[in-house]
């Protein structure tokens, strides 16, 4: 495995979603590590790398699987997609810059219970909390970082089913 350089960063393809539960809570996890442009704690969608030879749905369906246990999820819309540059943090190539090219698909949850049986030793060690946010909630926060950037800002459309025919970029 070639290390990731600022002038070549390694790929990294992903698939992550947006999980919401009957009260229209989204599911984030928090990393181990500050972001580090702010220092302050960072919170994302759950979801990871698409495998070789698997589908951005195939890789989103085993990600949720793995990260919370849940097979009742009913998946909808492809609903943003996000570029981002930067060092990876995580125990896994740690120090590594990387770029990513992430999809985030719409998806809902009968409960809000899960379980971490299905996490690699990666996710062990990189997620230290998980939790089922409002809107309200993530617009009300200073002290942490959402990915992406805009949360707040981005999901009340997704919330009201205001959605594109095609996925948005966004930041």
């Amino acid at each position: 495995m070639t290390p990731g350089t600022r002038e070549s960063p390694f790929q990294r393809v992903s698939a992550r979603v947006l999980l919401l539960d009957p009260e229209q809570r989204l599911l984030l996890f928090r990393l181990s590590f500050l972001d580090a442009e702010t220092g302050l704690p960072v919170w994302f969608p759950p979801g990871g790398g698409v495998e070789p030879g698997e589908s951005h749905e195939e890789a989103a369906k085993r990600e949720i699987i793995e990260e919370t246990g849940m097979t009742d999820v009913v998946f909808g819309s492809w609903v943003w997609l996000r570029e981002y540059t930067g060092v990876w943090l995580g125990l896994e190539r740690r120090g590594e810059w990387f770029h990513t090219d992430e999809r985030y698909q719409l998806a809902r949850a009968s409960g809000c219970e899960i379980s971490r049986a299905g996490w690699t030793e990666n996710e062990l060690a990189d997620i230290v909390e998980h939790r089922w946010w409002s809107v309200a909630e993530i617009a009300a926060t200073s002290d942490a970082v959402f990915v992406p950037r805009r949360l707040a800002l981005l999901l009340p459309a997704v919330l009201a089913g205001d959605l594109s025919p095609e996925p948005i970029r966004v930041e």
